[in-house]
Formats: structure tokens, sequence, C-alpha cells
């Protein structure tokens, strides 16, 4: 089991984004399990700024775990998330 323990968007938003600093082989899982944030934040975050793919309108955390756990799936792989409501 792996506890990610670094800021979970910024960590890997080169990955996510396709930049020049991109892993060419970013580590992918066959399950992931989250609880992320619901808070919104502001354009100009670090977080929003890094991810600008999927950032339109008023961004919020949430929305952003979520992406980068698709991203971070494995093919035919399955993810659990907790959802606000």
């Amino acid at each position: 089991m792996l506890v990610n323990e670094e800021n979970y968007i910024l960590s890997q938003s080169n990955d996510f984004e396709g930049t020049l600093f991109a892993k060419k082989n970013p580590e992918k899982y066959d399950l992931i399990i989250g609880n992320p944030p619901y808070l919104r934040i502001m354009r100009k975050s670090e977080e929003a700024e890094s991810m600008p793919t999927v950032v339109h309108g008023a961004p919020n955390l949430y929305f952003l775990f979520a992406a980068m756990s698709l991203f971070n799936l494995k093919d035919d792989a399955d993810s659990s998330v907790c959802e606000p409501g």
C-alpha cells in the first residue's frame, strides 16, 4: 500500500500535462481509493495553474484530485472516491 504524502497535484502535474519535465513512464496503479478535499481554490492557485487542461471556470480541489486519480490508473483498473453530498 502506498500513501502519498506529497502535494498530490503539484508532485505529478508535469506528468499529467505532458511537459518537458514529465516522466517517460509515470507510475500507474491497479486501485486508487481516495477522499479528496472539496474545496474551492483560486484560479491563480498553484494547483489550478499546474493543470490548465482541466481547469475551466471556478476550479476546486475535488475535481483536480479526481482528474489526477484517473490519470494515475492503469487500463482496466478500479477507483473509489468519496463524493461530497
